[in-house]
Order: structure tokens, then C-alpha cells, then sequence
């Protein structure tokens, strides 16, 4: 079992259950996909009963026990709860009776309880006699029935790409380790030379030879200077190739997720939070190429230093280690503290990233409607909560330091008296003392930054721990290789949509059939919602979607080709045909006869540089409509096996409109219209969505 208390805030506010089981499964090593348990889980608006959490534990055969307690239950039975059994998820009582609340409790013992709260910013100790009047349900999981069921949502924590980027790289950081003993070694005799040239002037005591002794030093400090220098350097250009190249794989398989999960993790999220949890990447790289330059070389020079100053006076020795074990006190008592200021901070920052992202995406209303004053007032408070909540973090970073600091130079003060009387009554010499006071200075100094590096450390387990929130890495030892399939019928089993809590579309079975289907309906009645389901856009059903080609052998839809298009086209900046081609080899007679059927050549045919034309940001230098047709061109070459037009002709006039209706018709994929305009398509199969069902129209 783990030892380590996992602590994880949830990401939104019914969530609590969800980051609950997260924790559990990190607790013992593993990692689960926390949108996927998102949908697995929350079952209401009121958030994830007790069933759904013993559901979700029994799909990996965990033996679970659900205990309802009260308070003179818990009150005899925490002291016999085994170390073993915990943690145990628990479910507590709230002032919003209704909605349901979990914590996971890591130790109940000795009047003492330990718990994370989702909603809090660490893992917190109360007394528990205070605390455990609240919980109402006890679950036990046990692990030691665990199966791992090849999962695609389940990983080992250690296989996750982050730890793979520093496993990546185990003969550089072996290499920097042993350079930075080296230099860590050799900078500690170097501090030592004052002490060491004072114990050969006083062997000497006629000073016949100290010019020879004299120049001897000094050449071979020389050589031992350039020796520690040209290591040094070998060491740092070694360090910011081995960081490199961890940024850019962690940030390579952030930007894979990113776009290759088709069911997109972030779409309920601010693109200002979003980009937040990408930049905590770079925090991530700069703490490990902290802890190589500066924390490793600290460790080994306190390790040898202490080693060196045992052989030079034992008592003040234990007198320096008393000191540093004080100042790690202070450090370890302010753990959890550092770690909250740490996590408002960035979580202020983020908030403050969203306003003034959505800020300026929403630029021209704003200056149309009027609203300068409120989006500014707006942006300026996230901006002052995020400067306040960092000055908290600086400032109480600031009288830790201090008070480490105090402690350092009053227990140096000492060692020096000390250390004179030692030298007076001849236990110690002069040097030898010199270099002792010099040692231990190092020590303290190096023990603080050691101590410090809790700070980056915190933040480390911060950005680490918002990433893989986000960021999950499928397990893909399944294939998900498409295959091309001439689709007929689209099966829907036992389908339900719910949609922002909102059933849509309750326990549908329904076959869709034919080469061109309508799905009609009144405005917010789940159409673009089914699409993008049939898309794997949208993960919020339950039950299965199959495709077949009339064979009545059915598969299920992901594993074919299905291409989304809505009625805002995004193209990127670059070439016409770049943006047609996306990195396809196809011949300019194929683009022509497209561009043609979809009525577009006329215009690219009047550009100077006509598809080697760049587009603008913001597509300036294109219509509406015609941003629709290039997205349509780029959607037939991609070789759909169904193509689903989310009123994606709703800004082509309708003359062309009509034109590339009829050239669609000649495609041979199945095609679904969501359109408020009769397109005129004979021979179309409409279906209705009304009162949560989907009902074909009999012609």
C-alpha cells in the first residue's frame, strides 16, 4: 500500500464524488480517466449517489463494503480500524441537504482524523470527534481483489506520459547525478582552503617554506578551479538538453491528447483555463531542472559536509544538526500552507487568464453593446485576486525564510564561541575551525535552499496534478483503427441523451436508414447534441450506437469515419490549398472539379495566387459562405462514411446551395442534414425528435 495522502480539487461543483475516486485509485498507483468517470458516475444533478460510487468499484471487482454510521458507531470503532483499511470514501452531511458531498478519509486514529476534501485546497487534520458527527455512509474498497480489466481508462501512475518523460531520460539525469557529486565534492574542499592553508602556516612555525607552500597551493587550487568549471558547464549544457527534451515530449503528448481525443475533455472549460493547465507544463520542467543544477549538488554537499565536520569536532556537529533539524521542522509544519497559497494562486491565475481570454474574443460586441466598463471591471477583479493571493504566497514564503534564517545565525553564533574555547584549551586548531564555521555555513545555507524547494515542490504537485485532471492518455493496447464502410443504418440501443442535467432523449431504440437523413425538431431539442454523439464529439448517453451496411452484421460507430461539420468553419492561417489538402497529397484536378461542384472556383480563380492564396487571421478575406464550402471540400476528401452538416449550408445563397445539394446527392456516404431549410433532396428520410424520442415521418 501507498503511504503518500493524494490530494486533488474537483474541477466542478458536483464533482466531489468523481475527484473522491480519482484520489482512491492514485492512492494505489493507478490512473483513471476523469472525464470518462465523470460520465460513469454522476447519475443527477445532485451529483454521484452511493450506488453509482459501488458500481463504478464493482466494474473493477473490488470487493466494497458500504457501512451507514452515526456518531456512537464511529466513536467505538475508529480506534480497532485497521492502518490497512483506510483511505475509505465517505459521504458527509451538508447544509444543501440534497446535494451529496464525499470526502476521502486517509487516518482515524487517537481522536485524530485526516481527510481530503475535493472542494478544499489540501488535505486537512481535525479532531475527529468534531468531524465524524457529519458522515453519514462509510465505503471500504478492497484492493487486494483489484483487476485491471486491460482498461482503455486505466493507467499505472507511473506509465502516464509525465513520469515516461523523465523515465525517458535515466542516463542523462544518472550522468548529471554523478557530475554533480563531483562538483559537489570538490566545492566543499574549495570552501575549506582558508582552514586548510592556516593548519600548513602553523605546521611551519618558522615560515622558512611558506612561499613554497604558498605557490604550491595556489597552483593546484588553480587546477582544481578549472577542473570544478569545465565539469560545471559539461553538467548545465548536459541539464538544459535532458529539460528540453522532457518540455517538449510532456507538451508533444499534451497537445496529442489535446487533439486526438475526439470526446474533447475541455470543452466545459474556459479556453483561458485550458491554456493555464497547458503552461503548467513549463512548471513542471523547471522544477526538475531545479532539483538537477541546484537541489541534487545541495544534497550531497550537506551529505559530505556533515560527513567532514564529524571528523573535524563531533559536538559542534550535533549542535549544527540540531540547528537543521529545526529549520526542517519549520519547513514541514508549513507544508500544507505552502501548498494552499500555492494552489489559490494559480487557480486566481487561471480565472484571470479565462476573463481576458474571453475578453478579447468578445472584442467588437463589447465595443458595439457599450460594455467596456463592466468586461474591464470584470478582468481587473480576477487580475487583483490573482496579485493579492501571489503576494500572500511571496509573503508567507518571505517570513518562513526569516524565521529559518534567525535560527541559522543564532545557532552559527554559537558554534563560533564554542569553537574559540575548543581551540584554547587545544581540542581544535585554528583552521580546523575555520573550516568548520565556513562547512557549516554552507550546510545551513544549503539545508534552506533544500527547505525552500518545498515551495517549487508544491507547485510541481499542483501543475501535476491539474494536468492529469485533464490530460488522460488512453491505454491503447485496443485498436481503434477505422475501417472504410459503405453505412446504410445507424442502430440506436436503449439510447438516452441527457444534456446539462437535461434528459433529451429517453431509452430510444431507433434505426436510421437511408443515403440522406433529416433530423428535424424545434429549436433545443437535441439535435446538434445526437450529431455530435454520432460524432463521438459528445460523450452524455448511455446505451450504444452501431453502424452497419445492410448486412445486418452491426459495429459499433467509432469504428468507422464519421465527419462533423457545423455551420462556423474554422480555417487556420495558410494557403487555400493547405487548408483544402491538410497535409494530403491530391492533385489539382481533383481540387478543381470540388472546388467546381461546391461553387467556389470562381472566386479562388480570381485570386492573384488563386489556392496558393494565404487566408487571413480571422479569415478577413472570406466570406461566411465561402468558409463553409472550403470546409466542405476538406470534408469529402477525408472520406467520410457519413457526413453530418449541422446547418453547415445555412450562409450559401440558395442557387448554390441547390448545385451543391445535387453534388452531394452523388456522393456515396451516408449523409445527415440538421437544416431549418427544405433542401430538396427527394427521397429523404426525416426524423422527428419531440417529447424525448426520436420518430421516423411515414411518407
Amino acid at each position: 500500500m501507498r503511504e503518500m495522502m493524494i490530494h486533488m480539487v474537483q474541477k466542478e461543483e458536483i464533482d466531489c464524488g468523481v475527484a473522491c475516486m480519482h484520489m482512491l485509485f492514485r492512492y494505489y498507483g493507478y490512473l483513471l480517466d476523469y472525464e470518462w468517470l465523470r460520465k460513469e458516475m454522476i447519475d443527477s444533478n445532485n451529483g454521484t449517489s452511493l450506488q453509482s460510487m459501488v458500481n463504478l468499484l464493482k466494474k473493477f471487482s473490488l470487493n466494497t463494503n458500504v457501512f451507514h454510521t452515526n456518531f456512537e458507531y464511529l466513536s467505538s470503532q475508529y480506534v480497532s480500524l485497521k492502518r490497512e483499511e483506510f483511505p475509505l470514501i465517505a459521504l458527509i452531511e451538508t447544509p444543501e441537504k440534497e446535494l451529496y458531498h464525499y470526502i476521502l478519509i486517509y487516518n482515524l486514529k487517537k481522536g485524530i482524523i485526516k481527510y481530503s476534501d475535493p472542494q478544499e485546497n489540501g488535505v486537512k487534520t481535525e479532531k475527529s470527534s468534531e468531524f465524524i458527527h457529519k458522515i453519514k455512509y462509510l465505503i471500504k474498497a478492497d484492493f487486494s481483489s483489484f483487476k485491471e480489466n486491460n482498461n482503455e481508462h486505466l493507467l499505472k501512475e507511473k506509465d502516464n506520459f509525465i513520469i515516461r518523460s523523465i523515465y525517458n531520460e535515466k542516463f542523462r539525469l544518472m550522468t548529471i547525478s554523478f557530475l554533480s557529486a563531483i562538483i559537489s565534492i570538490i566545492g566543499v574542499l574549495l570552501a575549506s582552503k582558508f582552514g586548510i592553508l592556516l593548519n600548513a602556516i602553523n605546521v611551519d612555525k618558522s615560515n622558512v617554506l611558506l612561499g613554497v607552500y604558498l605557490s604550491i597551493f595556489l597552483m593546484l587550487l588553480l587546477l582544481v578551479v578549472i577542473f570544478r568549471g569545465s565539469v560545471t558547464f559539461f553538467k548545465n549544457v548536459l541539464s538544459v538538453k535532458t529539460i528540453k527534451n522532457m518540455e517538449y515530449y510532456i507538451n508533444k503528448k499534451i497537445i496529442e491528447i489535446f487533439v486526438d481525443n475526439k470526446q474533447n475533455n475541455v470543452k466545459r472549460m474556459k479556453s483561458g483555463e485550458v491554456l493555464s493547465r497547458i503552461g503548467d507544463s513549463l512548471l513542471l520542467s523547471r522544477t526538475i531542472n531545479e532539483l538537477l543544477v541546484n537541489l541534487l549538488p545541495d544534497f550531497i554537499i550537506m551529505i559530505f559536509g556533515i560527513a567532514y565536520m564529524f571528523f573535524l569536532n563531533a559536538h559542534l556537529t550535533l549542535i549544527i544538526l540540531g540547528s537543521c533539524i529545526l529549520i526542517a521542522i519549520i519547513g514541514w509544519k508549513t507544508f500544507n500552507k505552502i501548498y494552499r497559497n500555492n494552489l489559490k494562486e494559480m487557480q486566481n491565475y487561471a480565472d484571470y487568464n479565462a476573463n481576458l481570454l474571453e475578453t478579447i474574443q468578445s472584442l467588437d460586441e463589447i465595443k458595439t453593446n457599450g460594455s467596456e466598463n463592466y468586461y474591464k471591471k470584470r478582468v481587473f477583479s480576477s487580475l487583483k485576486n490573482y496579485a493579492d493571493s501571489s503576494a500572500d504566497k511571496e509573503n508567507y514564503g518571505n517570513y518562513i525564510s526569516v524565521l529559518q534564517n534567525l535560527f541559522s545565525i543564532f545557532f552559527g553564533i554559537i558554534v563560533i564561541f564554542l569553537g574559540i574555547k575548543f581551540v584554547i584549551v587545544s581540542k581544535m586548531t585554528m583552521g580546523n575551525l575555520a573550516i568548520f564555521v565556513t562547512i557549516s555555513e554552507i550546510i545551513q545555507s544549503v539545508l534552506l535552499e533544500i527547505v525552500l524547494f518545498q515551495f517549487q515542490l508544491e507547485e510541481f504537485l499542483t501543475a501535476y496534478n491539474r494536468i492529469l485532471q485533464v490530460f488522460f492518455e488512453k491505454n491503447t493496447s485496443k485498436s481503434n483503427k477505422k475501417t472504410r464502410m459503405n453505412v446504410t443504418n445507424i442502430q440506436l440501443v436503449d439510447f438516452t441523451l441527457s444534456y446539462e442535467n437535461k434528459k433529451v432523449i429517453d431509452k430510444t431504440n431507433m434505426v436510421l436508414e437511408g443515403k440522406n437523413i433529416f433530423l428535424l425538431g424545434e429549436s433545443g431539442c437535441g439535435k446538434s447534441s445526437i450529431a455530435k454523439c454520432l460524432a463521438g464529439l459528445l460523450n452524455v448517453y448511455t446505451g450504444r450506437i452501431l453502424v452497419s451496411n445492410g448486412d445486418n452484421r452491426f459495429k459499433d460507430i467509432d469504428k468507422c469515419n464519421v465527419v462533423y461539420l457545423s455551420n462556423e468553419s474554422n480555417l487556420f492561417t495558410g494557403t487555400i490549398r493547405e487548408n483544402i489538402c491538410l497535409g494530403r497529397i491530391v492533385t489539382d484536378r481533383t481540387i478543381e472539379r470540388l472546388c467546381k461542384n461546391f461553387a467556389i472556383d470562381d472566386y479562388i480563380n480570381n485570386l492573384p495566387n488563386k489556392l496558393e492564396e494565404k487566408i487571413r487571421p480571422n479569415q478577413s478575406n472570406l466570406s461566411t459562405g465561402q468558409k463553409q464550402r472550403i470546409a466542405l471540400i476538406r470534408a469529402i476528401l477525408s472520406e467520410p462514411d457519413i457526413l453530418i452538416l449541422d446547418e453547415s449550408l445555412s450562409n450559401i445563397d440558395i442557387e448554390n446551395r441547390i448545385n451543391i445539394v445535387k453534388s452531394l446527392d452523388e456522393c456515396n456516404f451516408m449523409k445527415i442534414y440538421i437544416s431549418h431549410d427544405n433542401l430538396g433532396i427527394a427521397g429523404a428520410s426525416d426524423y422527428h425528435i419531440m417529447n424525448r424520442e426520436i420518430v421516423q415521418e411515414v411518407k
